[in-house]
């Protein structure tokens, strides 16, 4: 099972990034499942540091996008 992070962000937070009426049935289905609409997220760089834990120092490599 995942656990959040301390101040890391939500679904809601991922979800309303999503495109089209796909990430809009999203949001409301966590919003209906009283998902925190006000819940905000720390500085959170813990996914900065997956370059150097899987050994990779170029972000080309690790992070394609």
């Amino acid at each position: 099972m995942f656990t959040a992070s301390p101040n890391g962000l939500t679904a809601l937070h991922f979800a309303v990034l999503l495109p089209g009426h796909k990430g809009v049935q999203i949001v409301q289905l966590l919003l209906n499942a009283l998902a925190d609409p006000n819940a905000r997220a720390g500085p959170d760089t813990s996914f900065q540091m997956a370059g150097y834990i899987q050994n990779e120092r170029d972000p080309e490599k690790t992070f394609p996008w």
